[in-house]
């Protein structure tokens, strides 16, 4: 943590990136210090003041311009929106204000955009997010409280802070704590979640908070901007920081700009239809393509037993997504001749299902089966859906099924899922194998594959099937959503040997996003992540390395739990120092190399004599 946090302490030495500044205002003029602007200025940043507007469109538009935001100093909240009635001590409040700026903290949240808020700002982000705030701490804590609102000059510093250990504030400053002026009496009282506290005054007010996902997210009770030059306590790091955040956030937008960014597996198909039975039900009749779960089904009743998709063209287009694979997920079931049919049927319901989600979207969307149909979406300003089925339990042992998908548009079928099938052994019972491998008609079926230019997957299949893949596959092969197993032994992840074999055979590895993938007995993140690209670049090189995320399939890890934060791996990979060309072959070039490789071999293959 502490090499990433000296990584962006620093100004950038590039273009000055422009950050957006919330205002007071009245009938008359927007308002905002001086102090603001000078010492966002001093440390490189283009400042940019934002005064209450309406107008949804316009907003994000402004947003789309900035490369981060911040939420300044000001009048006390609404009680109404702390759902309660005024105290006695409240001050002065702006509604208009208040209700503009809850809605521009959460375009920027889904925007992703770096963040920093002072004073009133760091209560906004509370409350934003989800917490409570104090309208009056000396009258509604039980605790005694110091002096909370100075009479001193905004230069002059009034109380310390104690900052906590392992947190940004404390990489920024490297002290236990900091002498800070003081100017509320409102504070954060319930804590939201995703923010954890890094500071604290002597009687236990929150002083500042962050992201506890390593978010780019800061929020501060004092005027960092009236201390910038102070002899003892000079404030100008909190700008740098947010500076070098906003330059590494437009670097990340403009890759995702000029390249192709993938997603090589989700399971968002079973928010579309629910004729799978699995362990916790997604099927939603109010699932929008473009906005994900409606609030209520089609007899308005709420949904909130359901969890929230994962993939959907608004988070795409906020996580800088520009193609997903969406997978039509067939559970394992009964091999007698009733139990196959089902399963045919349900992947071709599944199947449509993608289709029509996509069909309701032209403008926004298309479907996608080659490289070039990726790409020609791309430049439509479009988003690319690639077919795929997982569990190729679903096509029994008829090879005349294999062509109906191939004719649907599938690009890859990942040849079983959590047990054995009719056409290989799985990962989930290695030491009871059926087959020992492929079976007669898996060989087969792998083979019919690639004349078709129908890539097989291997995640989930056992080690033997592996090997066999490779062996009887004369085109690449992908492991769509697998982790190294070296870093997290669990039996869905490929070992050194099967990793270098892999790449020998000019494969790809998608890095899935599950946290049991990443690692064991405890909590996994974007580090984690990082430490299963390194591993695999060590061993073959980063051409074979992609993102698989199973999301929607139970892939999710805290700062990228959707595609609307898929722009954080691309941050992480920045930040560890990866170039610009290795992070876009990572986050989708790969990927669309092997399909096209995939396709050729195909193609020569019908051409051949």
């Amino acid at each position: 943590m502490k090499a990433y946090y000296e990584h962006i302490s620093s100004p950038p030495k590039h273009k000055s990136p422009c950050i957006g500044l919330s205002a007071n205002f009245d009938d008359k003029q927007a308002l905002l210090a001086k102090a603001y602007f000078e010492a966002l200025a001093l440390a490189g940043g283009s400042p940019l003041i934002i005064p209450p507007f309406k107008g949804k469109e316009q907003v994000e538009s402004l947003l789309d311009r900035l490369d981060a935001i911040i939420f300044t100093g000001g009048g006390d909240f609404d009680p109404a929106l702390l759902g309660e009635e005024p105290h006695e001590a409240l001050g002065s409040f702006n509604s208009v204000r208040d209700e503009f700026e809850l809605r521009l903290l959460k375009l920027a949240l889904d925007k992703q955009l770096p963040i920093l808020g002072i004073c009133r700002g760091i209560q906004l982000i509370n409350l934003g997010m989800g917490g409570s705030l104090y309208q009056d701490i000396y009258s509604q804590r039980r605790k005694q409280c110091i002096n909370h609102n100075q009479t001193g000059e905004r230069s002059e510093t009034s109380h310390y802070v104690e900052l906590m250990p392992d947190t940004l504030l404390r990489s920024l400053f490297n002290k236990d704590e900091l002498a800070v002026n003081s100017f509320h009496h409102q504070a954060i009282k319930e804590l939201a979640g995703g923010l954890k506290v890094c500071a604290l005054s002597s009687d236990g007010i929150i002083e500042a908070v962050e992201s506890d996902q390593g978010k780019a997210i800061l929020g501060l009770q004092w005027h960092p901007e009236c201390l910038v030059s102070h002899s003892k306590e000079p404030m100008l790091p909190v700008f740098n920081w947010l500076v070098k955040e906003a330059g590494l956030y437009r670097n990340c937008r403009d890759l995702c700009q000029s390249n192709i960014t993938l997603d090589s597996h989700c399971d968002t198909a079973l928010y579309f239809t629910k004729e799978q039975h699995i362990e916790v039900e997604l099927y939603s009749p109010g699932f929008d393509f473009y906005s994900g779960i409606s609030a209520n089904n089609a007899n308005g009743e709420a949904l909130s037993s359901i969890p929230e998709n994962k993939v959907d063209l608004r988070k795409m287009q906020n996580g800088g997504l520009d193609c997903a694979v969406m997978a039509a997920y067939i559970k394992q079931g009964s091999r007698d001749r009733q139990g196959l049919e089902k399963a045919g049927q349900t992947c071709r319901n599944m199947l449509e299902s993608i289709q029509k989600q996509v069909a309701n979207y032209p403008h926004l969307a298309g479907l996608a089966r080659t490289a070039e149909d990726i790409r020609k979406l791309k430049s439509q300003g479009k988003k690319a859906i690639l077919l795929a089925i997982e569990n190729a339990y679903a096509l029994g042992t008829n090879l005349n099924l294999l062509k109906e998908f191939d004719k649907a548009g599938v690009c890859y079928i990942t040849l079983c899922h959590n047990g054995h099938n009719d056409v290989c052994d799985s990962a989930s019972d290695e030491n009871n194998p059926e087959h020992h491998g492929l079976s007669p008609f898996g060989k087969e079926l792998v083979k019919s594959m690639s004349a078709m230019g129908i890539l097989p997957d291997v995640s989930h299949a056992s080690e033997k099937t592996f090997y066999d893949v490779l062996e009887y596959c004369p085109a690449p092969v992908i492991a769509s959503h697998s982790s190294a197993k070296a870093l997290c032994k669990h039996p869905r992840n490929l070992s050194d040997d099967q990793i270098l074999a892999l790449g020998k055979h000019k494969g790809y590895i998608g890095i899935c996003l599950y946290e049991g993938f990443l690692a064991k007995n405890r909590r996994a993140g974007i580090r984690d992540v990082i430490a299963h690209i390194n591993h695999i670049r060590s061993l073959a090189g980063v051409e074979i390395i992609g993102i698989g995320s199973d999301f929607d399939g139970g892939g999710g890890i805290p700062g990228c739990q959707n595609a609307g934060e898929f722009i954080h791996l691309l941050r992480a990979l920045k930040a560890e120092g990866y170039r610009d060309e290795e992070i876009a072959l990572i986050t989708g070039g790969n990927f669309i190399r092997t399909l096209e490789l995939a396709q050729l071999y195909a193609e020569n293959l019908k051409k051949a004599p």
